[in-house]
């Protein structure tokens, strides 16, 4: 996952497109994602973890630059008017929106949970308090439920003329919604961080992303005819994600952009596979085609092996000879000798 300061982050222009530049996909391979987690949000306890994760992830670091997390929420948004209420003057917040409760129809939709705000509420009973103490829902207990103050800081992908300047509050309390049993957890990705030490740049253009094939693999004999370990970089296969093509029938570069762009893989974990010969080397195997049934063709320009020491410094790259580059009507394939496979 790239950061927005290197990629820009996806906006309505940039959708379809794909990242140019080696360096972009070389930050993504530090961010990796190691797990997934739903949250429910419906005890104080479960709350407290949700907001230190919105603070700092729950990793306190004294003296250091507070770093947040997000969730992502299923949010249903049918009938919202009949949800939406305006603080008033006087209170905290006042002139904002906020969301009393889920709307009552409708179907999900995917929405961003950026911060929360303690003070901020909303007299729900009209008892002409905003109250954390009593027992609104008439279950003969207090919990989280009855909140009226307390509210999630949530933001839409529909721009700053929604909802006044792109976000909107929603109580605590909202999130325990029994008519909505989707929309009662916080989902978070949980991310890694990771160095990577050996990547391959490669810059290429094809007509169909999603009917490219592409393959690497590795041999510890520099004199191999075929790997003993490879792989199949699921962006350069179609994404196959659900069995499906998910990358688009477009350009490489995105829909109507026929310009090759610059990419990186990481080869890290490939190379582990295996120790080198007596002489340090090995050989690299590279395979470009298309899906069976496909017309697709497209044009490797560069390819490069680039090593990293354990910090992430770069320390070189050998480039590999590319005489013709075209694939799609042929298989186009390189096989070349590297050296260093593996270093401490």
């Amino acid at each position: 996952m790239p950061t927005a300061k290197s990629h820009g982050g996806v906006r309505l222009k940039k959708i379809g497109l794909w990242p140019n530049g080696y360096q972009i996909w070389r930050e993504a391979m530090e961010y990796r994602v190691s797990g997934y987690r739903y949250s429910p949000a419906n005890t104080i306890d479960q709350l407290n973890e949700a907001r230190g994760w919105l603070f700092d992830r729950n990793q306190p670091k004294p003296n250091k630059k507070t770093l947040g997390g997000l969730f992502a929420l299923d949010g249903r948004m049918g009938e919202l008017k009949k949800v939406t209420v305006t603080i008033p003057k006087g209170e905290h917040a006042a002139g904002e929106d906020i969301w009393t409760r889920w709307g009552p129809s409708g179907y999900g939709h995917g929405i961003t949970c950026v911060g929360y705000d303690d003070q901020v509420g909303h007299d729900l009973n009209g008892d002409g308090k905003i109250t954390n103490d009593l027992d609104l829902n008439g279950d003969g207990k207090v919990t989280l439920a009855d909140w009226e103050r307390g509210a999630y800081i949530v933001v839409n992908s529909w721009g700053k003329s929604w909802s006044k300047d792109g976000r909107i509050y929603l109580l605590y309390s909202a999130m325990i919604d029994p008519t909505w049993k989707r929309g009662n957890d916080l989902r978070r990705a949980e991310v890694t961080r990771y160095l990577p030490r050996r990547t391959l740049r490669l810059k290429l253009a094809c007509d169909d992303r999603t009917d490219l094939r592409m393959t690497i693999g590795i041999a510890g004999d520099k004199n191999a005819s075929a790997p003993e370990h490879e792989f199949a970089p699921q962006a350069f296969n179609g994404w196959p994600l659900f069995g499906g093509g998910n990358a688009g029938h477009v350009p490489m570069a995105g829909p109507g952009d026929d310009t090759p762009i610059e990419v990186g893989i990481d080869l890290t974990s490939l190379l582990k596979n295996l120790a080198p010969d007596n002489d340090g080397k090995g050989r690299l195997f590279l395979r470009l085609s298309r899906a069976d049934g496909s017309s697709a063709t497209g044009e490797l320009h560069e390819c490069a092996l680039r090593s990293y020491d354990p910090k992430g410094s770069f320390l070189g790259e050998s480039q590999l000879i590319i005489k013709d580059g075209n694939f799609g009507k042929s298989l186009f394939t390189i096989d070349a000798v590297i050296s260093e496979l593996v270093s401490d």
